[in-house]
């Protein structure tokens, strides 16, 4: 195995790390515009999505060669319970839905760093950051 730092356990500290930042990162823009899940839980979801995957590519797999896939879905399972905890019907409208949808993205970006994909990590991000600056339009009301 490849490590962009020498060692495993620092490569799994830096992947843990640099998924904080790319996480805080996107997050941060969702504090600012006064948001209730911003670049704290963004961080954290990224960080740990990345610490679990990198740990199952490095414990597990090894082992068994199913184990980095169950580690995958186990991820993807508790960041849509996690996301679902943020979706609220108010009357006819749905609010949470973009911070829920956030936040499995930035599941996808910690896997990706965690699985040594950096570049497809910090070019998801860059997208997610373009698609912050597209406003919608007066007939598609933002659901957050």
């Amino acid at each position: 195995m490849n490590y962009l730092i020498p060692g495993p356990e620092l490569d799994i500290v830096f992947k843990a790390l640099v998924a904080a930042i790319l996480g805080y990162l996107v997050g941060l823009e969702r504090n600012l515009a006064g948001h209730q899940a911003g670049a704290r839980t963004f961080s954290l979801v990224a960080s740990g999505s990345a610490l679990f995957t990198a740990l199952g590519f490095q414990v597990f797999a090894p082992q068994s060669a199913e184990a980095a896939s169950r580690i995958a879905q186990n991820i993807l399972t508790g960041v849509g319970f996690l996301g679902g905890g943020l979706i609220l019907r108010e009357g006819v409208s749905v609010r949470g839905l973009t911070t829920a949808a956030g936040i499995w993205a930035m599941a996808g970006v910690g896997m990706s760093i965690g699985s040594g994909f950096y570049l497809v990590g910090v070019l998801v991000v860059v997208v997610l950051a373009l698609g912050r600056l597209i406003k919608p339009g007066p007939s598609a009301p933002s659901d957050d």
